[in-house]
């Protein structure tokens, strides 16, 4: 087991080039896309395109520099052994962004910023960028804090009672609390509240997906669920044009964030009690398992 030190350098290094490479990546996307980002939603995916590129590029480096060598092994679609449970626990998240995405028009609609006249779809070829990013947000946000938070916990973990359990919570609240971040989009009531939801419901994302890779050990199979989630929330920036959401007033946007961070956090409960109670089984077996593993051993070396 490596020593605390040694632990939580890793785990510092691995926030720092994170939000290095966010920040860095959207200055870059900003510089090269430019002011029309603001304007055009085909602007906003392409300069968000740039951004996660840069962060995967960087993320993928520091797994060489932590010499984690089985990060790259785990993105591989291992097994598709999930559960009824967890099959459940994912389409209601699913459920519910898809709700939470009607709402959001038709929360606009009733304070007449919005018609069906002005709710357009914004082309085949935003919508492709658009699944794009948000893939591309789900592997970077995987690939840190599952690909290798967790990897380096439950190494961390490996011999003590509960590693499992312990690996998930830690990364997991990382996690969350990482989503910090988002208040540099302004101290806007509508974000702060949203943003102190989002540290509570990511940390329950992220038990889930915690789970869900120590389980499967495919990082792809998370990215890809995580990056649909973040998909289905923001679809309606492909029907809502940029100009509308933009002039949206502080009390519809606050409004709406409440709604959202109530049913958001509903929704994952399923998932969250999986994520526990698989977690806790999985711990359960690696005990059973390395205490039938002992006693062989010893009854060999008496023999």
């Amino acid at each position: 087991m490596k020593s605390k030190t040694h632990i939580l350098f890793k785990t510092f290094i691995t926030i720092l080039v994170w939000v290095a490479a966010l920040i860095g990546g959207h200055i870059v996307g900003t510089l090269i896309i430019g002011n029309s980002i603001d304007k055009s939603i085909m602007a906003s995916y392409e300069a968000n395109a740039i951004l996660y590129l840069i962060v995967i590029i960087a993320l993928l480096t520091l797994t060489r520099f932590l010499k984690l060598k089985n990060v790259p092994g785990r993105l591989k679609i291992n097994k598709f052994c999930i559960d009824r449970y967890a099959l459940l626990a994912i389409a209601t998240c699913f459920a519910g962004d898809i709700f939470l995405s009607i709402k959001y028009v038709m929360t606009i609609m009733d304070h007449g910023y919005l018609n069906f006249n002005n709710l357009k779809f914004s082309g085949p070829l935003a919508l492709l960028l658009a699944v794009a990013v948000y893939a591309s947000a789900g592997f970077t946000e995987e690939l840190c804090c599952r690909g290798i938070l967790l990897k380096i916990f439950l190494n961390h973990f490996e011999k003590n009672k509960n590693s499992n359990m312990k690996a998930a919570v830690i990364s997991s609240t990382i996690f969350g609390i990482i989503h910090l971040i988002n208040l540099t989009n302004g101290l806007t009531s509508s974000n702060i509240i949203y943003t102190v939801a989002q540290i509570i419901f990511a940390g329950m994302y992220g038990m889930f997906f915690s789970a869900l890779m120590i389980k499967t050990k495919s990082l792809w199979l998370c990215a890809i669920i995580h990056g649909t989630i973040d998909f289905l929330g923001n679809m309606p920036d492909l029907f809502v044009p940029i100009k509308i959401m933009n002039s949206l007033p502080e009390n519809i946007l606050s409004g709406y964030s409440i709604w959202e961070s109530i049913i958001t956090i509903l929704v994952l409960i399923p998932g969250f009690i999986w994520a526990i109670h698989s977690t806790h089984i999985l711990d359960k077996t690696k005990v059973e398992v390395n205490c039938e593993t002992n006693l062989t051993g010893r009854e060999e070396s008496r023999a």
